[in-house]
């Protein structure tokens, strides 16, 4: 197995012409100040006409490397899939120009993070697409669940190609992990091996690796890689609504990481979103059908990605070409049916149709408050509800004994509302739409 304890061949400089290798019973040439230390490339600016991109990196030459795989295309309408295209990630040009900032330009490393459906891995798809296009060495790996950090590392470490490893003479080879597992020294010395181009390492799921020590270690490794000015940069994806819930952070470090929030889409980009679509398949957008797919899609992108699909699945079904206001209430409902049974153990034991001693129809509120605007992610006080003076039971759905469907959270003076769960919103909306006849 090829990996960045298992160096079984030394790799030329970046920019060489040939690759001059080296076998285990072959010693390796000593090596040169400019085989350890290569000079960087000239860097450019991201900002290059055409849209967001890396500049052109200067080539790693050697073996083959298998994580450089050809992009798939994809439907236009994705909702179980990450987008691997950039011209389908709607709505997220300047999240992109950020990441391609902080790892060009700054040198730090980048957290991405959100509620699930808002496209965090979609967007790592696109910057570590355009990162292997200009030259960049690309390492991507999941996080399991209960993984500790030993583990995790050992794994990333295993996929650095060998292209991108040097090792002087004086240093000791290590034929694998060490016997006590990896450790945040162990690991900053195997990733000072990189000496030729740059290695960015994706790890996505990171929110579950649950242990707050190997978080921490994860974040005095991001420190290390910095403090050393090392040859990697690491970016962490996962779900978490700020940067110090997603990682342990030392106070040091926020100056070399750059924290990406992915937030709701607004309505213009889920229109762009939901036309384009319709128009790689060929299809027309009635207005209708696309005023009732936002509305219930409110600005999740998730759901205007399911819509979407079903909406013209239905259409095709017809051998129609315009996707039809009728369309997109049979999509709603499909998607409703679809939804019930990963809600009911949260809603069937609640008496949504009773009312409150306030009055208030539980349902009746719980629709309302999916209508109402919100900040891009998610939340919304008692005066966006089209409910008089119904911050009392907002409260009272935020209590264990109600699910709870709401969360609450105090900010410069007003409590602030969101749903708990991904998804639970549009649901909310999808089961209101229901009542009042719009689907």
């Amino acid at each position: 197995m090829i990996g960045l304890w298992r160096t079984r061949s030394r790799t030329a400089q970046a920019d060489a012409p040939e690759v001059m290798l080296a076998t285990r019973d072959t010693p390796p040439a000593a090596p040169t100040v400019a085989d350890v230390h290569p000079a960087e490339p000239p860097r450019q600016s991201f900002a290059v006409p055409g849209g967001p991109a890396f500049a052109r990196q200067k080539q790693v030459n050697g073996a083959d490397d298998a994580l450089s795989l050809p992009a798939e295309r994809r439907s236009p309408f994705t909702p179980t899939q990450p987008v691997q295209s950039a011209d389908s990630l709607i709505g997220r040009r300047d999240l992109i120009e950020r990441a391609i900032a902080a790892i060009e330009l700054e040198r730090a490393h980048v957290a991405i993070f959100g509620e699930r459906g808002h496209g965090k891995t979609s967007l790592a798809n696109i910057v570590a697409g355009l990162a292997e296009e200009a030259g960049f060495g690309v390492v991507r790996q999941a996080c399991s669940a209960g993984a500790s950090f030993s583990d995790l590392i050992g794994e990333v470490l295993d996929k650095i190609p060998t292209r991108y490893i040097s090792r002087a003479d004086d240093e000791p080879g290590v034929a694998g992990a060490p016997a006590t597992g990896w450790t945040v020294a162990t690991a900053t010395a195997a990733l000072r091996r990189i000496r030729f181009g740059h290695v960015l390492i994706f790890i996505d799921e990171f929110d579950r690796l649950a242990a707050q020590n190997a978080r921490r270690d994860m974040a005095e490794l991001l420190k290390n890689c910095s403090d050393m000015a090392l040859r990697a940069s690491f970016v962490l994806i996962g779900v978490a609504e700020s940067l110090g819930e997603l990682l342990s952070l030392h106070q040091s470090i926020h100056r070399n990481l750059v924290a990406l929030p992915m937030p709701l889409l607004t309505d213009a980009d889920l229109a762009t979103l939901l036309t384009q679509g319709c128009e790689r398949l060929g299809l027309a957008l009635e207005w209708e059908a696309e005023k009732l797919l936002l509305q219930l899609a409110h600005q999740s992108p998730y759901t205007a990605q399911k819509l979407g699909l079903l909406a013209t699945v239905h259409t095709q079904r017809r051998g129609d070409k315009t996707v039809t206001k009728a369309d997109a209430a049979a999509a709603a409902r499909q998607l409703m049916e679809e939804s019930r049974p990963v809600f009911a153990s949260l809603l069937d034991p609640l008496p949504l149709d009773r009312k409150s001693p306030d009055g208030v129809i539980w349902a009746d509120l719980l629709y309302e408050a999916a209508r109402a605007p919100c900040d891009g992610f998610g939340w919304f006080t008692a005066k966006d509800v089209n409910v008089p003076h119904c911050e009392d039971d907002l409260a009272t759905l935020t209590r264990p004994d109600a699910g709870p469907l709401l969360r609450a959270r105090r900010l410069s003076g007003r409590v602030e509302f969101a749903f708990t769960r991904a998804n639970l919103r549009n649901y909310m909306l999808l089961r209101g739409a229901e009542r009042s006849g719009v689907i």
